[in-house]
């Protein structure tokens, strides 16, 4: 971890500090961090979970509470969230609840936490009905990236926030899209970029009640693979796969399509499209999705690459089960489509 960050900590008015981090991380950064802090006058204690998606549950929130509540924390506390995305959203959701609320800081340590989870307040868990359909909104205080988290990251986790920085290109900024294409920006000047585009709309529409949403960009369809695959399909490829579908979706629907494009450019940074299940019960673990009405799941459609349609301001358009059942892939065991 970089000098730079941990001195940055070192303001925090806070002095009991809480370094929530999962079982890969902690060995890493988190227990060197907790020695740093409490070399400098702090209380820090370290509460780790098992690593993976499958343990973004109320059981684990329940169990950092608990371990929380037995060290003495009070509304005098803070949380550090150190590691991926589903450290930060299960971190952040015990903030958001803990004694009404306490402070949160957000340490993010992946390509993906750093241009999503950590940006915009959004916490939640899982459940056996669906991704993140529990949660709250909460927003840190501090968020602190650094970019020498990256160096122990594997390829595939990597491609996790390439898929996250393709988004963000495809739906706010066509000039972004082609850098992306050409490979001709640095990861860091990447990164930048994509916390910018997010950030902006995420103060436009802090709640999600319109604008927002058009960061869910193949998420409708992605979170209901990760939910069909019990996890073991990461979110990066899900969402990839998602959009692609939801671009084929919006194309059965009569409006523009981007599949090609982005087809290409997924396939330009490797990103696995392949499934080894069948999709037939795709649309009803769509039904679940949070911008579903009266369990009619909604997609976001793009007007074209770097922009969205509106829709009256709504963001998404409703998919019916007919258009679901219109695409051929839906009906086969694997991708490319």
């Amino acid at each position: 971890m970089a000098p730079s960050i941990y001195q940055k900590l070192l303001k925090c008015r806070q002095k009991n500090l809480f370094i929530v981090t999962d079982s890969t991380v902690g060995p890493l950064y988190g227990e060197e961090l907790s020695l740093f802090l409490q070399e400098n006058g702090f209380k820090a204690t370290l509460i780790q979970f098992p690593a993976g998606e499958v343990f973004k549950t109320r059981a684990t929130k329940e169990y950092i509470e608990d371990e929380m509540l037995k060290a003495g924390a009070g509304r005098d506390s803070c949380i550090v969230a150190l590691g991926g995305g589903v450290v930060l959203d299960v971190a952040g959701f015990v903030a958001a609840t803990y004694a009404r609320g306490i402070p949160l800081i957000l340490i993010p340590t992946t390509l993906l936490a750093m241009c999503d989870a950590s940006i915009g307040g959004k916490t939640a868990v899982n459940t056996p009905y669906g991704k993140n359909l529990i949660g709250s909104y909460h927003m840190p205080e501090l968020v602190l990236r650094d970019v020498s988290f990256l160096e122990t990251l594997s390829e595939e986790e990597l491609k996790n926030g390439y898929v996250e920085m393709i988004k963000h290109a495809a739906i706010l900024d066509k000039n972004y899209f082609e850098l992306l294409e050409k490979r001709s920006c640095s990861l860091e000047e990447a990164i930048e970029i994509s916390v910018m585009l997010k950030s902006k709309v995420v103060a436009l529409d802090p709640q999600e009640s319109g604008l927002r949403r058009i960061l869910n960009f193949g998420h409708t369809v992605g979170h209901a693979i990760e939910s069909m695959s019990n996890y073991t399909v990461s979110h990066g490829r899900a969402v990839a796969i998602g959009m692609l579908l939801e671009s084929q979706m919006a194309d059965s629907l009569g409006f523009y399509s981007a599949y090609d494009r982005l087809k290409t450019i997924f396939e330009s940074y490797e990103i696995d499209l392949s499934l080894d299940f069948p999709l037939d019960t795709l649309y009803e673990h769509m039904c679940l999705d949070k911008k579903s009405d009266t369990f009619v799941p909604r997609i976001v459609i793009l007007e074209e690459i770097g922009t969205t349609q509106k829709f009256d301001n709504v963001y998404c358009y409703p998919c019916t089960r007919l258009n679901c059942q219109k695409l051929q892939m839906v009906k086969t065991k694997a991708l490319p489509l």
